[in-house]
């Protein structure tokens, strides 16, 4: 059987390239596509090299079966969740009058009030994406820093000479 970690580490490859793409261009599905394609074009790669780092280290951690803890599935879970509703509440603006929409937007109606419900929801979760990355960074660095502890390489305090070790 298996675990909630284990699922959420094996969707994380493809989820990732998923919302990836979700973040660039799938306004267009809501026909909201504009100017953010383009400046979305140059910000990816950064986003892409994050969320590649944190891949590699759940791929690589030690332990069969490979897992997630709980606690770095669920960050993990809430990252996907930001990263989806950045892509929903983006408003994009093109050279016409009246071409600032987003998804949410293009759903609901346009209106100043939904655009300011869309630009809020906008920051609020590129503010959740990048705290849920900097947890899940911190999450995994210091699993590997236990799983190295546990494994018996001494800690700096009980290496031969020093007083503690004594």
């Amino acid at each position: 059987m298996s675990t909630p970690g284990r699922r959420v580490l094996l969707m994380m490859i493809p989820l990732n390239l998923v919302l990836l793409a979700w973040v660039w261009f799938g306004r267009i599905f809501f026909g909201a596509g504009g100017w953010f394609l383009l400046i979305l074009f140059y910000v990816l790669p950064f986003v892409l090299a994050a969320l590649v780092i944190t891949t590699v280290l759940a791929f690589t951690q030690p332990g069969r079966p490979r897992a997630l803890t709980g606690a770095q599935a669920v960050v993990q879970v809430v990252m996907w969740g930001a990263m989806l509703g950045f892509g929903f509440f983006l408003v994009d603006f093109g050279d016409m009058e009246d071409s600032d929409v987003s998804a949410f937007t293009q759903v609901v109606g346009r209106n100043d009030a939904t655009l300011s419900i869309s630009w809020t929801m906008t920051a609020l979760c590129t503010l959740a994406t990048v705290v849920a990355w900097i947890v899940l960074l911190v999450l995994l660095l210091a699993q590997r820093r236990q799983d190295v502890t546990a494994a018996g390489t001494p800690r700096p305090d009980q290496e031969r000479g020093t007083p503690a070790a004594r």
